[in-house]
């Protein structure tokens, strides 16, 4: 066990006392090496005082003292240097944290931001108070919050502003600090009807948010539309119902005159096909900004920000801002702060993520989250359960006093093949260079050198770090390092990849349309997924019903007509609808689709509404089949089958409380599942790959398969013994016992965020040596069968 180790062990080992909670958690943000005093209640009476020890950020001991305990209230006054700190009371087995720092002035960079969810989160308004006066010290310049539309109106005339959890309490007491509210809900009211988890009445749902708006538009500073739509959030809908919903909350919000940004998208991963439905149905005309998540490390940032940044100029809005609105980095569940180890990792990824996303040009960026929360097994939090800060809250006040006002410069020249990253901000005379590396401890023991002496250089935390000869310590992996612009123009890169994302000024005005098209689809002919529409086994053509709603107060005269790729085209392929005011007309027709899907490429249906005026709305969805396994397999250059009848190559993997049965044969592979009742219901067996199937250059899988009951049937890649695996998001197959043929693209595959992390995004395929087959059951029991499964080159 390391030194660290030992110490995170250390610190929770204490017994423990009376517990201590802090009287004001605004004031564990301290001025440096000025006088301050901590308070603390305490149950019962404390008659005398208490030993208390300062840590610092590496977790070391740099003072010790006594608190003065008098009538119920614990104080500990004292100077902190620059820094973070910890106070920690042997007796009560608690530590808390304080960040020493100066205190924002003035306006902030409107680029920190923080998630808070403080809607759902914090219970009493002295903590949420407590919590957005500390935010505003820190400099945080937006804060994203939830809204539950159901709850503030329960009903279509009728509204509750406050609704239990003091919703519009809390946007005052925002505003009243100066802080803007990202908006955000993902939620509809049974009484608006539903379409899986999106309201069915448009009309009503532009309505609502034209109201919302009135009342709350003054506390905003963007709304955001719904939440990772395109996972379980959205209902596994397509990226089509989701833009429906968004273009009419839009409306309803430019109704209202709402200067706030509108943002789309909301991403948990990149999804092509959901994001090429959101293109093709005219989500990007409706929006000022597009926003996605990310879980990932710091390294892979890049790559992330890169398939949208790519995704919006393939799109034609090459230069619409991204925010980036959720941006976390766990610690185990458990504590109420975690041991030193892992609240330094977490700090480190927050924070340098927080760089590259600035370095690649991203408008708004959100680190995951402000108050204490718990999920799964992780915990995100930036504050403890006390509501004084962690590491991950110190080292992002710190990015923001040092980055405040800078721009993105290019990357710094060095010949130290430790340094991970070196991005340098800066203005016309002052230039930061924020020097990041993954390498050990014992690797960093070293002295960096990067080939020009700096004036200055501060830790993660901004304690001060000493230099010697232009070389530094760089002991937590991650520093601030401060030149004169001009001491470093020779030695500076701008012409980085993360400069080539930063996008320009040339953003069109969003669209005003009252006009959108949603496609009513049939669940008797077709199941939807977040790739599309898959037809039932059997149909061979299509019911292509168009919902053409009215958001406006006049009627209009509209030419809607329909294309389809490949296909014949429809005939006729255009229809003249006549729609009324805050109405829903009708378009429809049949489309054959017999043959179309041999390749599995999907069939592609677009659909224009035109006007007088020109184009009133677009919409574009994929409808899904599948070719037999002998029509996928022929149009192969090169396939091997698995010998998946091997049950030596198969080793079981459950979650905890789930047990398993494994049936290999001529017939092929059988998975049986039960779990126990709460417990996390997934199941994906390891099959070893045989020694001379090398899958550097593969394409993909294609597997016949079928589950019995309800669950999303996914492949897992892992690369070697790592721990790092890569999944399909959706389901492979739908789950309804039937027989499907699938194919897996080792290029859609995301890095699963529930394992180990990949320190460079991507997918090693020439390192994996094992797949997992398996499912996350909805179910407390299931079967998952499969008869055939073969690598495709």
């Amino acid at each position: 066990m390391n030194t660290l180790l030992m110490m995170s062990a250390a610190l929770l080992a204490f017994p423990a006392d009376a517990p201590l909670t802090p009287v004001s958690a605004r004031t564990f943000h301290v001025a440096p090496d000025r006088s301050a005093a901590l308070e603390w209640r305490r149950e019962g009476t404390a008659a005398s005082p208490l030993d208390y020890v300062v840590r610092g950020y590496r977790g070391e001991e740099e003072a010790k003292g006594k608190a003065e305990a008098r009538g119920g209230v614990v104080r500990v006054e004292r100077a902190f240097p620059q820094g973070y700190h910890e106070v920690e009371f042997p007796a009560t087995a608690q530590r808390f944290g304080v960040i020493s720092l100066p205190k924002v002035e003035g306006r902030p960079d409107p680029f920190f931001a923080m998630d808070a969810a403080m809607s759902w989160l914090v219970g009493d308004d002295a903590t949420r108070d407590e919590l957005i006066a500390f935010a505003r010290s820190t400099g945080l310049a937006m804060i994203r919050e939830r809204v539950t539309w159901g709850a503030i109106q329960p009903a279509a005339d009728r509204w509750d502003w406050e609704a239990g959890r003091r919703f519009e309490k809390l946007r005052q007491s925002y505003r009243k600090a100066g802080i803007p509210v990202l908006e955000m809900g993902h939620d509809a009211p049974a009484w608006a009807g539903l379409v899986a988890k999106y309201p069915r009445d448009l009309v009503a749902t532009a309505d609502a948010w034209r109201a919302v708006s009135r009342r709350w538009s003054a506390t905003w500073g963007g709304v955001e539309l719904w939440n990772e739509p395109e996972i379980s959030f959205g209902g596994d809908m397509p990226g089509d119902q989701y833009s429906a919903y968004g273009k009419a909350v839009a409306y309803g919000l430019r109704r209202a005159s709402t200067r706030a940004p509108v943002v789309g998208g909301v991403m948990a991963h990149f999804e092509p096909s959901f994001l090429a439905a959101c293109a093709g149905s005219g989500l990007l005309d409706r929006v000022d900004a597009f926003s996605f998540h990310d879980y990932g490390p710091a390294l892979a940032f890049e790559d992330v920000n890169a398939r949208f940044r790519e995704w919006l100029r393939d799109s034609g809005r090459g230069d619409m801002p991204l925010w980036v609105t959720e941006c976390g980095w766990p610690w185990k569940k458990g504590p109420e702060r975690p041991p030193v180890d892992q609240d330094l990792a977490s700090a480190a990824q927050v924070v340098m993520k927080a760089v590259e996303s600035r370095a690649c040009g991203v408008e708004r960026h959100f680190a995951f989250v402000y108050p204490y929360y718990e999920e799964n097994a992780n915990n995100f939090s930036m504050m403890d359960g006390r509501a004084t800060p962690l590491r991950g809250m110190a080292a992002y006040g710190q990015a923001i006093r040092a980055l405040k006002g800078l721009r993105y410069l290019g990357d710094l020249k060095h010949d130290d093949a430790r340094v991970a990253r070196a991005r340098v901000f800066g203005d016309g005379a002052r230039a930061v260079a924020v020097v990041y590396s993954t390498a050990s401890d014992d690797d960093l023991r070293r002295p960096i050198d990067l080939g020009v002496a700096p004036r200055r250089v501060e830790a993660a935390d901004g304690r001060a770090v000493t230099t010697r000869d232009g070389r530094f310590p760089l002991v937590d992996g991650l520093a601030y390092a401060w030149f004169d612009r001009a001491a470093i123009a020779r030695k500076l890169d701008a012409k980085t990849r993360a400069m080539g994302l930063n996008p320009g000024r040339d953003v069109p005005k969003a669209n005003t349309s009252p006009i959108v098209l949603r496609y009513r689809f049939d669940p008797a002919v077709a199941a939807h997924g977040p790739t599309g529409y898959r037809l039932k086994a059997g149909a061979t053509s299509l019911p292509a019903v168009v919902d053409v709603v009215n958001l406006g107060d006049s009627a209009e005269a509209l030419d809607v007509s329909l294309a389809v790729d490949p296909g014949a085209r429809p005939d006729p392929a255009s229809r003249r609808i006549e729609v009324g005011p805050r109405s829903v007309a009708e378009a429809s027709w049949t489309v054959d689709l017999s043959g179309s899907f041999a390749g599995f490429a999907p069939a592609r249906l677009r659909v224009e509404a035109r006007g007088p005026g020109g184009v009133r709305d677009r919409l574009a969805f994929a409808i899904l089949g599948e070719p037999t396994l002998e029509q996928a397999l022929a149009s192969l250059p090169r396939r091997e089958r698995l010998p998946i009848e091997d049950r030596a190559r198969w080793a079981d993997n459950i979650g905890p409380g789930g047990t398993m049965t494994m049936e290999a044969g001529p017939a092929g592979w059988k998975l049986d599942v039960k779990h126990a009742p709460g417990t996390d219901r997934w199941a994906y067996p390891y099959f070893r790959l045989p020694d001379p199937v090398d899958l550097s250059e593969a394409r993909g899988l294609i597997l016949r398969a079928r589950c019995k009951a309800s669950a999303d049937v996914r492949v897992f890649l892992w690369e070697g013994d790592s721990g790092v695996g890569y999944i399909n998001v959706p389901s492979l197959i739908p789950a309804d016992g039937e027989w499907h043929v699938a194919r897996v693209d080792f290029d859609d595959l995301a890095a699963s965020g529930a394992n180990a992390a990949d320190p460079n995004g991507k997918l090693d395929r020439k390192d994996v040596r094992r797949i997992g087959l398996g499912l996350n059951s909805r179910e407390e029991a299931n079967t998952l069968e499969v008869s055939d499964l073969f690598v495709a080159w």
